[in-house]
């Protein structure tokens, strides 16, 4: 990688002589891909780094080719990579700055600094992801700032800043669900999604915060349908897709049963009247009569479909 490095730099001293602007971007994104390339390997200790570097080339190439309209289509190639480099730098930012768990954390305000540090390259993605019409990539980067969001809004310094907090988590949060809700293939990331707002929701304060919570996890219903694993197998048989969806959505069905029999657990404890407590009884019969059954390759079903099918009902 080193000596590719040299290489390319030394590359771009021709490409500039002789003015030749698509080939010096072309080597600016090598570039960037060797910088890459580097932050994954084992002994490097300083990923970030790399990943910074890796960003610079891509502005670098933007900047030699001037703007869009001269060179359209290696301008969006560099866009891409730019705003899917900064999505990465902001999410390592966020989980070496709070950690991986789910659900707010309990420490002290962030700097400005370290907040910028984590939102402003997820929103330069965003905004790059909504210029190129990558609707799916904008989801995601949506899904990560909510996800910044909803860890910090506990710990600021004022009632405005905890509004403004939660505001932002709401709005992310919503521009993410509203997309990969409908979006074939992308079940296992709404089902993720909608546990992670879950998750949000039962930090709130209040019986509220909790019956939305499993509303959340009863968005998932559809996802689970025998329609959606039937398609699944289509495109697996065609060789499109994502080859691992099934085992993915199995291992997620025993999350989203956990995940709902916690909730209507809470709620049995705080709410009055039997709604909540038949909703459980549903859940916890159906969890000892589908023990160690995860999927029915007779008729293509998840077990958690039916499950949350007679829940919906109730509900």
């Amino acid at each position: 990688l080193a000596a590719a490095k040299t290489w390319f730099l030394e590359s771009i001293g021709y490409f500039t002589k002789c003015h030749d602007i698509r080939n010096i971007a072309l080597v600016r994104c090598n570039l960037a891909q060797g910088c890459k390339l580097s932050s994954s390997l084992p002994h490097i200790l300083d990923v970030e780094s790399c990943l910074q570097e890796a960003a610079s080339n891509l502005n670098l190439a933007h900047e030699a080719l001037g703007q869009r309209d001269e060179h359209p289509i290696s301008w969006d190639n560099v866009s891409s990579e730019l705003a899917a480099t900064l999505l990465v730098i902001g999410v390592r930012r966020r989980q070496r700055i709070l950690g991986g768990k789910a659900g707010p954390i309990s420490a002290q305000k962030l700097s400005p600094g370290e907040e910028a540090s984590v939102c402003k390259p997820i929103e330069q993605s965003l905004d790059i992801y909504k210029s190129l019409n990558n609707h799916r990539q904008a989801a995601a980067a949506h899904y990560q700032l909510a996800l910044y969001f909803s860890k910090v809004w506990t710990f600021q310094r004022d009632e405005s800043k905890t509004r403004e907090k939660l505001a932002n988590t709401f709005r992310h949060y919503i521009a993410a669900h509203s997309y990969f809700r409908s979006s074939p293939g992308d079940e296992p990331t709404f089902v993720v999604l909608c546990i992670d707002m879950s998750n949000f929701y039962t930090t709130l304060p209040g019986r509220d915060g909790f019956i939305k919570a499993l509303s959340c996890v009863m968005d998932v219903v559809d996802s689970f349908s025998e329609s959606r694993v039937l398609a699944a197998r289509e495109r697996m048989l065609q060789g499109v897709g994502d080859k691992e969806w099934l085992v993915k959505m199995i291992e997620l069905s025993q999350a989203v049963e956990q995940k709902i029999t916690s909730i209507l657990l809470e709620l049995v404890k705080i709410e009055k009247g039997d709604k909540y407590k038949d909703m459980y009884r549903v859940a916890l019969s159906h969890q000892m009569g589908t023990a160690n059954q995860n999927y029915n390759e007779i008729n293509d079903t998840i077990p958690v479909h039916t499950l949350l099918v007679r829940l919906r009902d109730i509900f």
